[in-house]
């Protein structure tokens, strides 16, 4: 389930507002709201996420007395993170008098009208693409501890024991399988986890995640494509960026972690971008991460792009301990 907090503010000389909160075509409170109040509840997002706060009780005879009704949307935060209320919420004014209707980007409504912020459209769950099943440095087979990422994870332009499932192995005496690859995403790469499950077993499972940007489409042709941050049909996730990204489908990352946990199988993920670390810490996944460990001192791949072999055997060495604290 998502968690959502929202904070109102009210402020009125003589009568208080009456206000209706829709949140994901729930409606979390409909009645006149005469003081400050904070909301605390869960949904289930299943398609976008939205807030919508109707507000009325603006009559034109308050607006003759020049009596205040105000109200404020302090803050929304979904899945522990903030939404910028002011930056991204706007203000549809209707049905006052002595006003055309107009839209304003704002979190103050002091007029009548209604309230709005809707997050992009985004899914966890991806498709399996049969021919990039076969990407991978290891054949897919039962094993230890399996490993799911990108191209961070596969080890591009590195030797196959520089990489980080390597050395991990390297450290321990289980059998481990990289099963990286590049250019993935959030969404193949749990899809390809529900395939693996589906046809092999394994103790363990690691993730690292690739930039949140990253996500999986069916372009126009029909073919299933992996995209990254810079393609035209991420330009709404690059306007509300990594942190909106991140706090819609937190509730979904960790109802899919959850459900693999109950298979009697050890979960755990990491991220290879420090904000996203921060970012991912606030929400209810925080219990299945992994640490970061910053890159800057280390030499790169010899790409110049990917990280190099001393940090994956620093990063291998962080993700053994964390594993043995956890059993």
């Amino acid at each position: 389930m998502d968690t959502v907090k929202i904070k109102i503010k009210i402020k009125h000389d003589s009568v208080p507002p009456s206000i209706k909160i829709n949140c994901c075509n729930n409606i979390v409170f409909n009645s006149v709201l005469e003081h400050d109040k904070e909301f605390n509840f869960t949904v289930e997002i299943k398609d976008r996420f939205f807030v919508e706060i109707t507000k009325k009780g603006k009559t034109k005879q308050l607006v003759d007395i020049k009596h205040a009704q105000e109200l404020s949307i302090e803050q929304i935060s979904l899945n522990g993170i903030d939404l910028k209320t002011k930056e991204f919420g706007e203000f549809d004014a209707k049905e006052n008098d002595y006003v055309e209707d107009h839209v304003l980007h704002t979190a103050q409504c002091n007029l009548n009208g209604i309230w709005r912020i809707e997050l992009p459209l985004l899914h966890v769950l991806g498709q399996v693409v049969e021919h990039r099943l076969k990407n991978t440095r290891d054949r897919m087979d039962d094993c230890d501890i399996a490993c799911f990422g990108c191209s961070q994870t596969y080890g591009t332009s590195l030797e196959e024991h520089q990489t980080w499932p390597r050395q991990l192995a390297s450290l321990t005496d289980k059998q481990i399988k990289n099963f990286g690859r590049g250019g993935s995403n959030m969404n193949e790469i749990s899809a390809f986890i529900d395939y693996y499950l589906e046809r092999h077993t394994c103790e363990t499972i690691i993730i690292l995640l690739p930039y949140s940007m990253r996500k999986q489409i069916v372009n126009n042709r029909g073919v299933i494509e992996n995209i990254h941050h810079y393609h035209p049909a991420n330009k709404e996730n690059v306007f509300h960026g990594e942190e909106h990204i991140i706090s819609s489908i937190a509730g979904r990352f960790d109802i899919f972690l959850k459900e693999i946990k109950a298979k009697g199988i050890n979960i755990f993920f990491g991220v290879d971008h420090p904000d996203e670390f921060k970012t991912w810490q606030l929400t209810q996944c925080k219990d299945y991460m992994l640490p970061y460990l910053r890159d800057e001192g280390y030499q790169k791949a010899p790409d110049g792009v990917h990280s190099g072999s001393r940090y994956w055997k620093d990063y291998a060495t962080l993700i053994k301990e964390y594993v043995d604290k956890s059993r």
